[in-house]
């Protein structure tokens, strides 16, 4: 069972890492028009965006996030995710080290 739940914590980290690259890929290419419009970008603006619409409809709540000119919800979206997986992460691991 330990071993589960430690290939359980390496595979829920290894999920954030592309997560946190593919919202990393959609965000810079946000910048560059070309590749923005390309068919790689869209296939990363396809993927990203189940990721990132609950947290542009959050931040849209709040006041004076609408109306900045830079999107932070890949900021929000990367750092609710890492704080959520590094978390579980570390109860599946302290649950693997003691069972």
């Amino acid at each position: 069972m330990s071993y589960f739940l430690y290939t359980l914590a390496l595979t829920l980290e290894t999920i954030a890492s592309l997560i946190f690259f593919l919202l990393l890929a959609n965000a810079i290419s946000s910048w560059i028009p070309p590749f923005y419009y390309s068919k790689i970008g869209q296939i990363i603006r396809k993927l990203s965006h189940p990721i990132l619409f609950p947290f542009k409809k959050l931040l849209n709540l709040i006041p004076f996030m609408r109306n900045l000119p830079i999107d932070f919800s890949p900021v929000a979206a990367i750092l609710v995710i890492d704080t959520l997986v590094g978390i579980l992460s570390t109860f599946l691991r302290l649950a693997a080290y003691n069972g």
